[in-house]
């Protein structure tokens, strides 16, 4: 019995979706603007994250996403560089950086 790569792929975005919270409504609150000129401001962060997928072509597929966010000034939005490493076990190794 085979399973499809898709439902198999739509079963594990159902789970994380069953860890989804909402922001209670009640916590939200007028932000004066004094108080935001006092907010640390995080001047880079990394945030590492897996990659695991399967393809008839390439079979299984695994590897690691990078995103780095940071912020160019205090009132700069933030702005973020992504790479991607993944290798197959077609022994086939990808790197893609997306800016």
């Amino acid at each position: 019995m085979a399973v499809k790569s898709g439902s198999f792929l739509g079963v594990i975005l159902f789970m994380f979706s069953l860890l989804a919270t909402a922001q209670d409504i009640n916590s939200f609150s007028a932000i004066s603007p004094d108080s935001v000129a006092h907010v640390p401001v995080h001047k880079a962060q990394l945030i590492p994250l897996p990659i695991v997928y399967y393809t008839p072509e390439t079979h299984l597929v695994y590897g690691l996403l990078g995103a780095f966010l940071f912020r160019a000034g205090a009132n700069a939005r933030t702005s973020n560089v992504d790479v991607a490493a993944i290798y197959t076990q077609n022994h086939q190794l990808v790197i893609d950086p997306v800016l």
